[in-house]
């Protein structure tokens, strides 16, 4: 049997597929991911506008910075991807990190990034239901206890997963990146039209592979109009010439916050590489001028078949105690700006 379901055989080998971990919250995590001057969007719904062409790319952009969809973004080069993304103010580090799949998503939804702060944190919850946030300083010491927790749930002998954990800021198998989007005015021009985003990659088999769990939570005066989520697996050890797609499967999915569940996939390649995007659609109204908006993204990774239950409430995700580890990423901006 494989390693899902039969987690014993993987103490006998411990060579390690997974190679740490890094999550991407850009280069501080209390800092602002961009230096441009924050710009006030219109308050009507007809900004001017301008056409452009970008690396070849016809393009429609608004004086407030957003871009209309493109339409045929599934045809574009990843230059011209790339070079559409920066001009919707993602920075270069984003852009790189990306998939094509997620650019030509994002491209196809139209908007502009706008600027935030994220406060990012990682919990180790033990085989013993204690949790442990993750620091730099104490990233060794949660390897060795991870180590522990592993020889002692399984018998496994000489154990070493101590590339299990998140490993180095810049470096690892996982990262996964929350940022925002502005699509403009409602058509009665009393609401802001806002997209929160999660985006999760994995570059490679990680040693366990169950269940993992996405979640966003956002403000009590802010109200989701639609979300969606997909897994997309690209065997490249395969002999497949695509991606296979999977819709992941909401588990809660309420006016201020959502959940859902994705089977994460191992074939004992190496190379084997799976992303995907957990988003939502929300509408603010413009009474909230220039107060702060918020919204929490959060990425659970089991080390069991449990399923990572999440109590979620306005901006606010509190995964439960199962064995593995959770990931959160708090975004505040102004809203009634752009990046």
């Amino acid at each position: 049997m494989g390693i899902k379901k039969n987690v014993l055989a993987i103490a006998l080998t411990l060579c390690l597929c997974m190679s740490g971990s890094t999550v991407f919250a850009e280069e501080n995590v209390k800092a602002s991911l961009d230096t441009a001057p924050l710009s006030q969007v219109s308050s009507t719904s007809s900004d001017a506008k301008e056409q452009k062409q970008i690396e070849g790319v016809n393009v429609v952009k608004y004086q407030d910075g957003r871009i209309e969809p493109i339409q045929n973004a599934n045809n574009l080069t990843s230059s011209q991807l790339n070079s559409v993304l920066r001009e919707m103010k993602f920075t270069a580090k984003e852009v790189n990190a990306f998939s094509d799949n997620l650019k030509r998503e994002i491209l196809a939804a139209g908007g502009v990034k706008v600027t935030s702060k994220v406060d990012f944190k990682k919990v180790y919850s033990d085989v013993n239901n204690i949790k442990h946030e993750v620091t730099e300083e104490n990233q060794k010491e949660i390897e060795n206890l991870k180590n522990r927790d592993v020889k002692d749930k399984y018998g496994a002998k000489n154990s070493d997963i101590s590339m299990l954990g998140m490993g180095s800021k810049d470096d690892g198998i996982f990262h996964a990146h929350s940022f925002i989007t502005y699509g403009g005015l409602t058509y009665t021009g009393k609401e802001y039209k806002y997209t929160y985003w999660l985006y999760y990659e994995w570059k490679g088999v990680p040693f366990f592979y169950f269940t993992d769990s996405v979640a966003q939570a956002w403000q009590s005066h802010t109200t989701t109009v639609g979300g969606s989520g997909n897994h997309i697996y690209h065997p490249f050890c395969t002999n497949s010439s695509g991606d296979q797609t999977f819709s992941i499967n909401y588990e809660q999915k309420q006016l201020y916050a959502s959940k859902g569940n994705l089977d994460l996939l191992g074939s004992g390649c190496n190379t084997l590489s799976q992303y995907g995007t957990f988003k939502d659609e929300v509408r603010i109204p413009i009474s909230h001028n220039g107060e702060t908006g918020s919204f929490v993204a959060g990425y659970a990774h089991p080390y069991s078949n449990k399923i990572t239950k999440a109590v979620l409430n306005y901006v606010s995700i509190s995964w439960d105690d199962s064995w593995g580890d959770e990931y959160t990423w708090t975004n505040t901006f102004t809203i009634g700006t752009t990046s």
